[in-house]
């Protein structure tokens, strides 16, 4: 039976359900943006979207998300369609005659269980002592310039080339809205602590600007809390058509990862014809990653 209706109290960021069946297939409105989207607001909207159809599983695998054409702040409303296919939801984002995303997700019952990593521990050692320059990067990045994210990063440093390592702090409203505590939720604010990063990394590597365009693999394996510290790797993986390729991996405070990203690959550009990248210098932007300007908290 298709519905027109649905609980939205789990669903903040849909403003109207054009079309509703059970377990099956939805379409749904999302406001105007007011600042240019992101992954993180993407994937949540995905999420929300799917709590609708399938209110009793949660959100376990993303595969094969395409992120073609990023709206404008003008752009009208974004319409969400899922439909099941096999053991998925098929997602399809579009503004009028605009492709935004497309992507593959997968619910299950009970959550996967996280993966045991010999680096993990290493990795996420206590961090005392070591730099909290997270603000500075932020200052000398166009990055977060945005009013409805979160300066997620508390510090990052690179440990040998192509890989990053970085502490997510508090993760609270992301997005502009307040991302409800659900089985189904994306977790948008480790997301985009995850994108910052890898955007950075990219920089220091290649001295260019990107922004994601497409993701092979998510997992998610739990929610982190709101308030929980998380140490995040970025591993540079090469390149597949031209586009650098990274695995992204928050680890939580039991040391085991919480979410994983797979070959999260990068629409790339000169620094003089991209506005997204940092504002100093790609040598100064590298002493930054180390710098030692303040204590980090005890």
């Amino acid at each position: 039976m298709t519905q027109a209706s649905g609980d939205l109290r789990r669903a903040p960021l849909i403003e109207r359900i054009v079309e509703l069946k059970l377990g099956e297939a939805a379409t749904v409105l999302a406001p105007k943006l007011g600042e240019v989207c992101s992954l993180a607001f993407c994937l949540e909207l995905m999420a929300q979207t799917a709590a609708l159809v399938s209110p009793h599983h949660r959100l376990v695998r993303l595969r094969h998300g395409n992120f073609q054409t990023l709206p404008d702040p003008s752009a009208a409303p974004i319409t969400v369609k899922a439909r099941r296919v096999g053991a998925e939801l098929e997602f399809k984002l579009e503004t009028p005659h605009v492709p935004v995303a497309a992507a593959l997700l997968e619910m299950a019952d009970t959550p996967r269980d996280a993966p045991t990593m010999p680096l993990a521990e290493e990795w996420t050692l206590d961090r005392r002592g070591r730099s909290a320059n997270g603000a500075s990067l932020y200052s000398a990045s166009e990055l977060a310039r945005a009013s409805g994210r979160t300066r997620i990063v508390q510090w990052a440093s690179q440990r040998g080339l192509g890989q990053l390592v970085g502490g997510l702090g508090s993760r609270g409203p992301q997005l502009g809205v307040q991302s409800p505590v659900t089985p189904m939720a994306s977790s948008p604010g480790v997301v985009e602590g995850l994108t910052h990063l890898t955007e950075w990394q990219w920089y220091a590597l290649a001295g260019e600007g990107g922004q994601v365009h497409s993701v092979d693999r998510i997992e998610w394996y739990r929610i982190p809390r709101p308030d929980e510290p998380l140490v995040a790797t970025i591993a540079c993986r090469g390149s597949v058509a031209g586009s650098p390729s990274f695995d992204a991996i928050a680890f939580g405070a039991d040391h085991k990862p919480a979410l994983e990203i797979h070959g999260l690959r990068l629409l790339t550009s000169r620094l003089a014809n991209d506005r997204l990248v940092p504002r100093v210098e790609w040598q100064s932007f590298i002493r930054l990653l180390d710098a030692q300007e303040h204590p980090a908290p005890q």
